[in-house]
């Protein structure tokens, strides 16, 4: 389709003896194949450039246009092929080669290279947001894949050797635009120029009931014209043609046109649109139901790129002044075939992350915050896929990818509805004071997918999926990991309480030379150091206990020993009531040397470290079952 819109978009005619003069009076390949680059035959010129490059293959300029001239007509493998061996043959510099290098690259699936041509591109340009935009798509390559399960496209039986797109609803049946005429002279879309146009084609009948006999729509007033695509409601008909002049303007624009329907079938003009310009080119037009709202295209001066979407509306008997759609539709590349279904815009771009070429999309015009989506694969691919056309879940778009009857076909397709979703609510808590735990990193694994989540401030996380089996695992720093497997149903809505059990150090020996000086039962301030640890592990959990133990060695008396422990048992369990901690929550107890932890008792040589092990305090910290829960509530 890009070489069709590039001739009725951009081309001033030319003659069949200019293509003649230049393929006949020159001799050398190059020369001939140069001057019809110039002159936009891209066809004829890559014949030349053919021959050239068998005599000459590292000719550079020979190689740079022969493959931005595939570039241009869409033959998007044999341009990537020829500027392959051009950027091996040297550093190529110019942006706007770089730029096709890479996006031929994207359009033939070598994302790799793609990726590097563009990130190379944007160093060279950086101001092109268009460029940034295909190395986004690139990064997130796989969500134009989601949806394609779904979709089920076909060719429509009534595609011809040439080109056919912008399917649209036309009275009890419906029209289509094609490049298809009896009598060309030369039969290449990307030659319309010099004797080929456009025209609207209409059939009675829509779906798979309809007559397959097609019939010219006859257009009253300037007939030798681009025609095409048009957009009906009720009555109301308009049509994007050559624009209507006398003067002999090197730009060939394109306007739009309303029409009725006279008395014999044929569309008699009623008036034109008030911002044509044979200056710049109005084209696309789509009416909404209530004829009221006129979406288009336009190259008009003030846009962001090539051509815009623009909207006018219409009250008190006029057209408004277009508006631009803004920088969330409208892109440095061009934005074309607007549509609208309920709310939602569909149009046809090559300035949005993308597959390649032009590309489908749709954006919710009524959200606050528009989100311009990809339609994805198979509504798109790394050929030419443009002029959607769809209700609900069913309709039309075309296509220049392989295996096509034409140049461009016709495509029909059906979307699935979605599968009914499930919904699962899960909340995280810590099982010993049930409070919501921020931050747990919740991961919902169906191989191969795994989708994340994070819970906030309330511990919470919601999750709407298609029915499926899941292992549902959950992480926070201080926590113990826990997984679970979770069977989510048809329209199932499930709320989950995880109870994760907190990581803390139960069990604690901390030696008499820490808490207390030799003899003393004195906290030492390193001692109340260490006990702060305890305190904020009691404050945080209300269920915790702490059993204190106080441990002698065997040398001294029985009794002194026995005393000196208990005593260092109550100072401890004091400082901490000190701190706040309820006594009913704490039971110390002096062991003296009744529980020594090795053989050192009275009258056993020991050495001075096996003494000191049995010098200690004991914490242990107490709670009921501490497990992870899985509670459904």
């Amino acid at each position: 389709m890009k070489n069709l819109l590039f001739v009725v978009l951009f081309i001033p005619f030319f003659t069949l003896a200019q293509l003649n003069n230049v393929k006949g009076v020159l001799t050398d390949p190059f020369e001939k194949a140069n001057n019809l680059y110039n002159l936009g035959f891209y066809e004829e010129a890559i014949k030349y450039f053919e021959e050239g490059l068998i005599i000459d293959p590292s000719n550079q300029k020979g190689l740079e246009q022969m493959a931005t001239s595939n570039m241009k007509i869409g033959k998007y493998q044999k341009a990537y092929s020829y500027y392959e061996i051009l950027f091996k043959l040297t550093a190529v510099q110019n942006p706007e080669v770089v730029k096709s290098f890479a996006e031929s690259s994207l359009c033939v699936g070598d994302l790799e290279t793609a990726s590097y041509w563009f990130n190379q591109a944007i160093m060279l340009d950086d101001s092109n947001e268009v460029l940034k935009n295909k190395l986004d798509g690139i990064n997130n390559y796989s969500l134009f894949y989601a949806d394609s399960s779904r979709v089920t496209i076909q060719p429509v039986s009534f595609n011809t050797d040439d080109s056919e797109f912008a399917f649209r609803p036309f009275n009890q049946g419906f029209a289509i635009t094609s490049s298809q005429k009896n009598d060309l002279l030369i039969h290449r879309n990307y030659l319309k120029q010099i004797e080929a146009y456009t025209d609207i084609y209409t059939y009675e009948g829509i779906g798979h009931e309809f007559d397959t006999t097609r019939q010219l729509l006859k257009l009253d007033k300037y007939q030798k014209s681009n025609d095409g695509p048009l957009s009906q409601s009720y009555s109301l008909i308009a049509v994007s043609r050559n624009t209507e002049t006398k003067a002999k303007s090197v730009k060939n624009t394109l306007s739009i046109y309303f029409y009725k329907e006279g008395e014999e079938g044929e569309l008699v003009l009623d008036s034109e649109f008030p911002y044509n310009s044979n200056l710049y080119s109005n084209t696309h037009p789509s009416i909404n139901p209530m004829s009221d709202s006129l979406f288009f295209a336009s190259d008009m001066p003030g846009g962001s790129g090539g051509f815009d979407v623009y909207l006018s509306t219409y009250s008190n008997y006029e057209w408004s002044k277009p508006i631009n759609l803004g920088s969330k539709i409208n892109t440095f590349g061009q934005e074309l075939f607007p549509i609208t279904d309920q709310n939602i815009l569909y149009f046809t771009s090559n300035g949005h992350p993308g597959i390649g070429g032009l590309d489908n999309y749709k954006v919710d015009l009524f959200q606050e915050e528009m989100e311009v989506l990809n339609l994805g694969v198979p509504l798109n691919s790394g050929f030419d896929d443009m002029s959607m056309y769809i209700e609900h879940d069913h309709g039309y778009f075309a296509s220049n990818r392989t295996g096509g009857k034409g140049l461009d076909d016709i495509y029909e397709f059906s979307i699935a509805p979605l599968p009914p979703k499930s919904t699962i609510n899960l909340t995280v808590k810590d099982k010993l004071n049930k409070e919501a735990v921020k931050g747990a990193v919740v991961t919902f694994k169906n191989f191969p997918e795994t989708q994340v989540f994070t819970t906030l401030e309330d511990g919470i996380i919601s999750y709407t999926v298609s029915p499926n089996q899941f292992i549902v695992s959950i992480e926070k720093e201080s926590y113990e990991k826990f997984s679970f497997p979770l069977i989510l149903n048809d329209k199932d809505i499930i709320d989950k309480t995880v109870l994760l059990n907190p990581i803390i150090k139960m069990d604690i020996v901390a030696p008499d030379s820490i808490m207390f000086s030799l003899g003393e039962y004195e906290l030492k301030d390193k001692a109340k150091e260490e006990l702060l640890l305890i305190v904020e592990s009691m404050h945080k959990y209300p269920t915790l206990h702490l059993s204190i133990a106080a441990h002698t060695d065997s040398r001294g008396r029985l009794t002194y020993n026995q005393l000196l422990s208990n005593k260092r048992a109550e100072a401890t369990s004091s400082y901490l009531i000190s701190q706040g901690i309820d006594s009913a929550r704490i039971t110390s107890v002096g062991y003296g040397e009744t529980k020594l932890l090795n053989n050192c008792t009275n009258g056993v040589r020991c050495t001075e470290a096996e003494h000191a092990a049995n010098r200690r305090i004991e914490f242990v910290l107490k709670e009921d079952t501490i497990v992870e829960e899985v509670i459904e509530n």
